[in-house]
């Protein structure tokens, strides 16, 4: 059964728990009690969802989306086996024979600009995996994205991060428990104001985002499975060429975690629910807006002193977003 909790309101400026703010409704909720994906809600990204190599073992094959009516939660699978992937897309076909790393990612046809989103969820950790929770402009031209989660590796923190035109602000923050448990991750979007909550206590707090705060720059959430990039040290040809990586693979060799097999790794997601002000309802969209048409946006990462020296030189070689 699915455990909601509510606590405390904590306003911009405020530290201390939170709860949904006063005034707030629910627009956009999904439990995961259905056993199946909910397609009026959610789409999958494509295969020309961007060429980034973030996304470059993205998915559409149904055993990276295992949706639990008992438990009420959707599993964002990574996988190594014979299954589609933009890797063998751009091979020239995404269902060639062939044994291939995937995994599963969603976005919300919901575009809206402010309000609170809470996500309920738990990971696996595996060398090469990044599983993330963000939200990215429906507009590349007005730029912006807020990354409430990003995990990285077996790393024991997360990184949350806000890019926009001119504007950068990025802290790590480590986990109560293990990365293995349920936790909560809140946002609360304001007009010049972006509060981050783990568990439902404040993380974060940053003001001055003047790409989030242009008029009608609306944002989609998006919950993504995440295999290999730069920024955990993996491309797609390290990964599938590198004799030690395959080793692991062949030899199921299961160190904690090491192995990405058919089994898989898991990206659990118990419910999503996002709330608005009452005075701003959201703009549902009836179809999913083609993810491909998305422009990159080049976003300064300046150095910051919330990081050690280590995270530093890893923020220097992640991947900017299309």
């Amino acid at each position: 059964m699915k455990q909601i909790t509510f606590a405390l309101l904590a306003f911009c400026g405020m530290a201390g728990a939170v709860g949904v703010p006063d005034g707030y409704t629910l627009v956009v909720g999904d439990e995961f009690n259905s056993g199946s994906l909910n397609t009026d809600i959610w789409g999958k990204f494509d295969y020309n969802a961007a060429t980034s190599n973030w996304v470059q073992f993205m998915s559409q094959d149904d055993d990276m989306y295992v949706c639990d009516a008992e438990a009420g939660t959707l599993n964002l699978k990574a996988r190594y086996g014979d299954y589609s992937s933009q890797w063998k897309s751009l091979q020239g076909d995404p269902y060639a024979e062939g044994k291939t790393f995937a995994a599963g990612a969603i976005y919300s046809k919901l575009e809206f600009q402010y309000g609170y989103v809470e996500v309920r969820a738990r990971m696996d950790s595996a060398w090469g995996l990044w599983p993330a929770i963000w939200l990215y402009t429906t507009d590349g031209s007005k730029g912006g994205e807020i990354d409430m989660l990003e995990h990285l590796n077996y790393s024991g923190s997360y990184y949350i991060t806000t890019h926009g035109n001119n504007s950068y602000h990025t802290t790590c923050v480590s986990y109560g428990g293990t990365r293995a448990d349920w936790h909560t991750y809140g946002m609360l979007w304001e007009k010049n104001c972006i509060t981050m909550y783990l568990d439902g206590q404040q993380v974060v707090q940053w003001t001055g985002l003047p790409a989030h705060d242009i008029e009608g720059n609306t944002f989609r959430l998006r919950l993504t499975q995440q295999i290999g990039g730069d920024w955990v040290g993996y491309s797609a040809e390290s990964m599938m060429s590198n004799t030690a990586m395959q080793n692991l693979i062949n030899n199921n060799y299961d160190d904690d975690g090491n192995l990405i097999d058919s089994d898989g790794k898991d990206y659990e997601i118990d419910y999503v629910r996002i709330y608005q002000k009452t005075e701003d309802p959201a703009l549902l969209k009836a179809s999913p807006v083609a993810m491909s048409s998305y422009a990159a946006v080049a976003v300064p990462e300046p150095a910051t002193t919330t990081l050690s020296l280590l995270a530093l030189a890893s923020l220097a070689t992640r991947r900017r977003r299309k």
